[in-house]
């Protein structure tokens, strides 16, 4: 072994490279403060290697971007671990580039001979910036799409450049094909290439002008690089990296929205988190106009950028080095601001947390008809052209445009001011139980903002009910029986594990005709049809459908008068037909998704 490497050494030399670099003796010696670069040095070859994993699998273009990043992420073994650690591990390198910075400065370490190093740096930071930026747009998903809109029509408005600027990014003069090769080139070829290049130079104007030490620290050789400081860049190293993958197995899986559709508005797009300060700043300026938009998220940004490049003169002296602290710190204090409003602005949002709800049913949609099999022809076409896709956007478009779809803690979809019930968990037996309470029958919940306020049920439930007797005097509503018609009217819609003897008093009360039910509902035998809607399988699948089909049914609300029939048939080719109706399929996917609902957590 020994003859193989004296052979090597004296065709190659890398003893002497070996000996300059891991032997170097180490001035003012060893210490954790510089384990930051190191990290950032390895988190840079972690990118490259998973991204090398991850470019032999993804496939830029319309019908295979989303398609490879979902087998990526759900089918192949180990995609999910390489793809959360890619997308991490970006955000760790932004995260340390920035506390690198801040060391720099306050150390005072971009001071001349050193402007060189202290350039290449911040370069690197806008390299790192942007290759989150490319990166966050390759999956070709809602959120990609709609963020990719964002920001190339801000790169648009710049004077003179702007047009063709845009038009180089995206391939053409919109969103298709070619933006995906370009972008893919650019976040895997050109911009890897360019932080590369000025990493080299960075460790090369480090290596010429040694480490930084502090005012009265003497600069004397005190050990090597290998081990002393070798040891303590490899312990930060792997605890780095040991928090990240646990961070993907353990936190924060990767995941997806649904396919691109740019004919569908995504309400919940936001940018990745780094650029959130921008995009909040950026708002500050939109009263005026277009060339405000250009003002928040260039000009402004530019000339701070710019001033941080002239730090290495204006801090040549201590009050200039006082000063450049200051600003870099309002510079930090006023991203993290902006990007603290912005989520805390979004939290309270109400319709940004419904457009948040409805792109994770619409992603949960997405991958539920991708694990049946992706066509050929893509998945944005699956999603619109299958039963399951189509009933979504149904929902989406047309039911939550009256309806809430809420727990009533303030999950799921809230509608400020609804048109119709709640059909969260519908024909459940605390819904059933709520109809039937005096008190919340005509809130917003069930009929309150609907035409059925002044109608006959909710007169009935408020006033009749709770004085209704059997042949002996005895009150019929009693609590445990409003449970019991409950449980009934549950068992009708097929809602597992209820008390039997509970769901037969309940059926015996909805088919006496001294409880008033069977007055105006038919149920089974009792009751007849023509005065309110059949109780009989109530909520059930074939209800459900045969109601969304045509609400206008004798079986349904066929007895309201026509100003009072707010709900139209979704069943194409019905009388009465809504613009947006579908075929058969598509509302018993609709239901058989709401159905599915029954079973799951609150939204």
């Amino acid at each position: 072994m020994k003859r193989l490497l004296d052979w090597l050494d004296d065709r190659t030399g890398y003893r002497h490279w070996l000996g300059r670099g891991l032997l170097a003796p180490l001035p003012g010696g060893p210490g954790w403060r510089y384990t930051l670069g190191r990290v950032l040095v390895f988190l840079f070859l972690v990118q490259v290697i998973t991204g090398f994993f991850l470019w032999s699998v993804y496939s830029p273009s319309e019908t295979t971007a989303w398609e490879s990043t979902y087998y990526l992420t759900y089918q192949m073994q180990g995609g999910a671990l390489l793809r959360g650690l890619h997308r991490l591990a970006a955000s760790a390198m932004i995260v340390l580039l920035v506390l690198h910075l801040l060391q720099v400065v306050l150390s005072g370490a971009y001071r001349p001979p050193r402007e060189v190093a202290y350039w290449t740096g911040l370069l690197m930071l806008v390299v790192v910036f942007k290759l989150g930026l490319t990166g966050y747009w390759l999956p070709a998903d809602q959120k990609a799409y709609w963020s990719t809109q964002v920001v190339t029509s801000v790169v648009g408005l710049l004077p003179g450049v702007g047009a063709q600027l845009k038009q180089l990014v995206l391939g053409g003069p919109r969103y298709n094909h070619h933006t995906l090769t370009h972008l893919a080139a650019i976040h895997m070829g050109l911009l890897p290439a360019v932080l590369a290049l000025l990493l080299w130079i960075h460790l090369a104007q480090r290596r010429r002008h040694g480490p930084y030490l502090p005012q009265g620290r003497s600069a004397e050789p005190r050990g090597r690089y290998w081990p002393d400081q070798v040891w303590r860049n490899g312990l930060v190293a792997l605890a780095v990296l040991g928090g990240l993958i646990a961070a993907v197995v353990y936190w924060l899986p990767p995941g997806m929205t649904a396919p691109a559709q740019p004919a569908r508005e995504f309400a919940a797009a936001r940018p990745a988190w780094f650029f959130l300060f921008l995009f909040r700043f950026r708002q500050v300026f939109e009263s005026l106009g277009s060339q405000g938009e250009l003002l928040g998220a260039l000009v402004i940004p530019g000339l701070a950028f710019f001033w941080l490049l002239l730090f290495p003169w204006i801090g040549r002296r201590r009050l200039g080095h006082v000063l450049n602290i200051v600003v870099l710190l309002v510079f930090l204090g006023t991203a993290g601001y902006f990007t603290a409003l912005a989520v805390y602005e979004d939290h309270n949002d109400r319709d940004f947390q419904n457009a948040k709800w409805l792109a994770r049913r619409e992603a949960e949609t997405a991958l539920a008809l991708a694990q049946q099999g992706i066509p050929l022809q893509g998945a944005r076409w699956m999603m619109n052209h299958r039963p399951a896709g189509r009933a979504f956007y149904l929902f989406a478009g047309s039911c939550l445009k009256c309806h809430p779809y809420s727990d009533g803690a303030g999950r799921g979809f809230v509608l400020a001011e609804p048109s119709a019930p709640n059909l969260w968990r519908f024909a459940s037996p605390e819904w059933i139980a709520g109809l039937l309470d005096p008190k919340q029958i005509d809130s917003p919940h069930y009929f309150g903002n609907t035409p059925l306020k002044e109608g006959d049920m909710v007169a009935y439930v408020k006033e009749d009910m709770p004085e209704a007797e059997d042949d002996q005097g005895n009150k019929l509503f009693t609590p445990q029986a409003v449970q019991a018609v409950a449980a009934a009217l549950a068992a009708e819609a097929g809602y597992p594990n209820l008390d039997p003897r509970l769901v037969q008093r309940g059926r015996e009360l909805l088919a006496d005709d001294s409880s008033g039910c069977a007055q105006c509902h038919k149920f089974h035998d009792s009751g007849d049809l023509g005065s309110a809607p059949d109780l009989t399988g109530y909520g059930s699948r074939e209800w459900l459908v045969g109601m969304i089909s045509n609400p206008g049914a004798e079986r349904f609300y066929g007895h309201l008068d026509p100003e009072q029939q707010a709900m139209p048939a979704f069943l194409a080719g019905q009388e009465g037909a809504s613009a947006e109706a579908v075929p058969r399929e598509v509302i018993e996917a609709l239901v058989d998704w709401l159905l599915a609902d029954r079973s799951r957590p609150a939204p």
